[in-house]
Order: C-alpha cells, then sequence, then structure tokens
C-alpha cells in the first residue's frame, strides 16, 4: 500500500487551455490534489475479442462436446482501467475531509490525474505503465509521473463502525 495523489483538472480533455467543467470542492485553476493514503492500486489492460471467435466456441461434434483451441478474433484494445482501493476511517476528521471530496470528485466533469507514489524505492505501476511505449518512441522513460484518467465509477462499503472501504475505477484518457 502506497500514498496516491487525484487532482480534478476541471478540464473537458488535455488538449483544454482553462478549466470548463466544474471542479471538486469549488477549485478553480490546476486544481487541489487528493491524497489517498494506503490506496491500493489495479491495473487492467484488455484485448477486445469478438463473442463469435473460436477460441469461445464449443466444438461439437463428438458426443462428449468439449472446448478447442483457435484463433482468436481479436479486434482492438481497450483503453486501460485503474481501480483505487482504500479505507477511510470516521474517527480521523481529514480522512473524513478526503472521503467528502472524493466522492464529490466522482460526480464532477473533467479528466483527473493520478500521481505516482512519492515514494522512490516503491516500483510503482504508474510509472512504468508508459515504460514500453515511451521508450519505442524514444522519449525519456522515467518521466511518467501521472497518467490522465476520467472517473467512470465510485463504490463505497461501509462494513463497521471504523469507516469505509472505497473502490474508484477510473479509465486512461488522453
Amino acid at each position: 500500500m502506497t500514498h496516491i495523489t487525484i487532482q480534478d483538472t476541471g478540464k473537458r480533455d488535455t488538449s483544454s487551455a482553462s478549466a470548463t467543467e466544474t471542479q471538486a470542492y469549488g477549485d478553480t485553476g490546476a486544481g487541489t490534489t487528493l491524497e489517498l493514503k494506503g490506496a491500493e492500486v489495479t491495473a487492467n489492460f484488455e484485448s477486445m475479442i469478438t463473442a463469435d471467435s473460436p477460441v469461445l466456441k464449443k466444438y461439437e461434434g463428438t458426443a462428449t462436446a468439449y472446448f478447442v483451441s483457435g484463433k482468436s478474433d481479436r479486434v482492438g484494445l481497450q483503453c486501460p482501467t485503474w481501480a483505487l482501493k482504500g479505507f477511510i476511517r470516521r474517527d480521523v476528521a481529514n480522512d473524513m475531509i478526503t472521503f467528502g471530496r472524493l466522492l464529490f470528485m466522482g460526480k464532477t466533469g473533467g479528466y483527473k490525474k493520478l500521481y505516482s507514489a512519492d515514494d522512490g524505492t516503491w516500483h510503482d505501476i504508474i510509472a512504468y505503465s508508459r515504460y514500453g511505449e515511451r521508450e519505442s518512441n524514444s522519449e525519456s522513460t522515467k518521466t511518467v509521473s501521472y497518467l490522465n484518467v476520467s472517473i467512470k465509477s465510485i463504490s463505497v462499503t461501509q462494513s463497521n463502525a471504523r469507516g469505509f472501504y472505497y473502490t474508484v475505477n477510473l479509465v486512461e484518457t488522453e
């Protein structure tokens, strides 16, 4: 677990010169970064395979039907998705403020910036997710400190009186 920060830019997309969407908690300009302590980060890079791919069809040629391998029909790649999971303690005032701001951030338009951990000894997924792409374009490979993302959903579970578990589902964007 580590500390991850997320910033509401208030911009509709990365080519926007100024904030055009409502930002979380009345921010203007670049927006305030919200620190999510102890957050876990999960990345998902997925290809799109059509439902009629041979690999998904059942072989019916014998009395005992079985699955057979075949060539999958890949029609593209989905935008990378990210999930942040964490816990907010009810008895810590700053945690509850963070919780309210995080929920409000999910209601605002515009893309967010998801920042890497600041601990240099932690090999983090965010920094390395663009490594191969940047390397193939002869760019500096160690300069990725954030990703542009849109919040797809936020789910919250209160399992006990101590606090709330949250999951923020994000889609990487340009």
